[in-house]
C-alpha cells in the first residue's frame, strides 16, 4: 500500500482524473485548484473524446496553410503582434516537429494514448455514475472541393495504418445524414468510432466529486511555488495560507503549469493556444455527428447544453483580453454552412489550451527531482486522453510496467 502523499496542482479534466486513478490505487491524494478560471478549457471545451485524433498539428499540410490563415484577419490562426517575440521559440520548435518522421512517430504515440484512454473510459465514467453522458455520435471531416479531399489524404493513410477506421462518403451521403447542412460540400469523411459527452463541464464535475468521496483532500487554492527536496515537496500558496509538504507533487495545472515549471528551472514549451466558442442555446437547427469544417478551423458539437461552435488558435499568452470577434467569425461561416442557424439566445468563451510544438502531451518526471511530476500539454485531446494519462502516472508512481510506451510523451525530449 503506497503510502506517499500525492498532491496534484490543477483540477482540470487531466488533474481530477489523475487524483482519482491515484486515490483509487492507494495513495493518499491532495487536489489544489483555485477554482476561479474560466478560461479553463475542460469547462467548455467541444465535449469530444476523439480517438482518432493522431496527428499532429504540425504538419506539413498545415505549415502550408499557415500564411493564409495569418493573413486573414477572420481566419482560424492569430498571432498579436505584441506576442510574435515571445512565441518565435515555441514556434521554431514547432516547425521543426513537421518532418515526417516526427509525424509519423507522434501519429504513433497518440494513437496508442488514445487507444489505452478508449480501453479506460468506460469504467471511469461508470464509477462516476456518468456512462450515460456519453453519446456515440460519429464525426465528419467535411470538404468542399475534390481538390480539399485529396490534400487530407495523407493524414488518413496514416490514420489507417494506426488501426482507425473510417469511411469516405459523397455528397448524396453527408445529405442523408446531416441534412441541416447547406449543399456547398463535395463529400465528408466519417469515423463512427468518435464519441462526444453530453457537456464536459458535467463530466469534469462528475469527477471531481467521485475523487472526493474516494477520499481526495481538497484544497482551494493558487500555488505560488514548488519546492522539492530529497525529503519530498513544499508547496506555498498565493492566499497566504499554509504550506504544506508532501511526498511529491504532480502538476496538471494545463496551460498555467508553464508558471510553475519555469520557476523549477525545467525547460517545457507548453504554450497557451487560445480557443473560442459560441453556445447558442436554441440554434433552430439539428446536426447529428460532430461537423468538422477543417479548412476553416473550427468544429459544431450539439451538447445537452445547447449547439457549440468553436475552434480557432490564438496565442497571445495567458493574461491578454479575450477577442471574441474571433468567435463571431466562426459563427458567420456557421451561419453560412448551417442555412437554418439562429443565434439570437447565445454566449461566448475563450479558453487557453494547453499546446505543445509536437503535439504530445509531457508526461513523467521533472528533469530536476524526482519528486515532481508533470501531466499536461494536451491541447485539443485533454478530455480524451486524461484516462491513459492518469494511468501512465499511477504507474510511474507505483513503479510498475505501463501498458504503453510512456517515452514519447517524456518531458526530458526538450532537454
Amino acid at each position: 500500500m503506497p503510502t506517499e502523499k500525492i498532491a496534484v496542482i490543477g483540477a482540470g479534466i487531466i488533474g481530477v482524473t489523475c487524483a482519482y486513478e491515484l486515490r483509487h490505487n492507494g495513495f493518499d491524494v491532495v487536489l489544489i485548484d483555485p477554482q476561479d478560471n474560466e478560461a479553463a478549457p475542460s469547462l467548455k471545451n467541444a465535449g469530444a473524446l476523439a480517438y482518432s485524433e493522431i496527428l499532429p498539428i504540425a504538419s506539413g499540410s498545415v505549415l502550408y496553410k499557415v500564411p493564409k490563415w495569418l493573413a486573414d484577419p477572420r481566419g482560424p490562426l492569430s498571432i498579436r503582434a505584441g506576442y510574435l517575440h515571445k512565441i518565435i521559440p515555441w514556434l521554431t520548435r514547432f516547425v521543426l516537429a513537421s518532418n515526417e518522421k516526427q509525424v509519423q512517430a507522434t501519429a504513433k504515440a497518440l494513437a496508442a494514448l488514445n487507444l489505452l484512454s478508449r480501453e479506460l473510459c468506460g469504467s471511469l465514467y461508470e464509477a462516476a455514475d456518468i456512462s450515460d453522458a456519453i453519446k456515440r455520435a460519429g464525426a465528419l471531416h467535411l470538404y468542399e472541393s475534390e481538390r480539399e479531399r485529396s490534400v487530407a489524404m495523407p493524414g488518413w493513410r496514416i490514420r489507417e495504418r494506426n488501426g482507425i477506421r473510417f469511411e469516405h462518403i459523397d455528397q448524396s451521403e453527408l445529405r442523408v445524414r446531416e441534412p441541416a447542412l447547406a449543399a456547398v460540400f463535395y463529400g465528408a469523411t466519417l469515423i463512427e468510432d468518435w464519441h462526444l459527452v453530453s457537456d464536459p463541464k458535467d463530466v469534469l464535475d462528475a469527477l471531481f466529486c467521485l475523487g472526493r468521496e474516494s477520499g481526495v483532500e481538497f484544497i482551494r487554492e493558487s500555488v505560488l511555488d514548488v519546492n522539492p527536496s530529497e525529503e519530498g515537496v513544499c508547496l506555498s500558496f498565493e492566499g497566504g495560507a499554509p504550506a504544506i509538504r508532501v511526498g511529491k507533487a504532480l502538476i496538471t495545472a494545463g496551460a498555467w503549469s508553464r508558471i510553475l515549471v519555469d520557476r523549477l528551472g525545467d525547460n517545457i514549451p507548453v504554450e497557451a493556444e487560445r480557443g473560442y466558442n459560441t453556445t447558442i442555446v436554441e440554434p433552430n437547427v439539428r446536426i447529428n455527428s460532430e461537423l468538422i469544417f477543417g479548412e476553416h478551423g473550427f468544429v459544431a458539437t450539439q451538447l445537452d447544453s445547447g449547439l457549440r461552435i468553436g475552434g480557432a488558435a490564438e496565442f497571445a499568452g495567458l493574461l491578454g483580453a479575450p477577442r471574441y470577434d474571433r468567435a463571431d467569425a466562426m459563427l458567420h461561416k456557421a451561419m453560412r454552412f448551417l442555412p437554418g442557424l439562429r443565434t439570437e439566445h447565445s454566449t461566448r468563451w475563450m479558453g487557453c489550451r494547453p499546446s505543445m510544438p509536437d503535439s504530445r502531451p509531457v508526461i513523467g518526471p521533472c528533469a530536476k527531482t524526482p519528486n515532481v511530476l508533470y501531466a499536461f500539454g494536451h491541447g485539443h485531446t485533454g478530455l480524451t486522453q486524461a484516462p491513459g494519462t492518469a494511468r501512465l502516472i499511477t504507474d510511474m508512481l507505483l513503479g510498475r510496467q505501463s501498458m504503453i510506451d510512456a517515452q514519447p510523451f517524456s518531458p526530458q525530449r526538450f532537454n
